[in-house]
């Protein structure tokens, strides 16, 4: 897959979870019909017991849900082909660290 966000070969498979959430990014995009140099959004929830430092105990019963957020300008999500939103959305989930929580 090529990640034209930084023209460099990705040498992973993208999850579903991020190929689903970058389709409905783009459609989401073009269905708003933006301005092609406004700044588009988009927020997801994640799990963040995984990335805290010092981890929670097992014994741990409860929620731990982070909100980030991917942005990019229209145009280039609706230019640029899909491995580019999948790139910048990867992107912000590996932002995600025990620092960012």
């Amino acid at each position: 897959m090529q990640n034209n966000n930084k023209n460099e070969s990705v040498s992973r498979v993208p999850t579903t979870f991020e190929l689903i959430s970058a389709l409905t990014w783009i459609f989401w995009t073009k269905a708003k019909k933006l301005d092609p140099d406004e700044t588009s959004r988009i927020g997801i929830a994640l799990d963040g017991r995984h990335k805290l430092q010092p981890p929670m105990p097992t014994s741990y019963f409860g929620n731990c849900i982070v909100k980030i957020c991917a942005q990019s300008r229209a145009q280039d999500l609706m230019k640029q082909p899909l491995c580019y939103a999948v790139g910048v959305l990867h992107d912000a989930i590996k932002a995600m660290t025990g620092d960012y929580i």
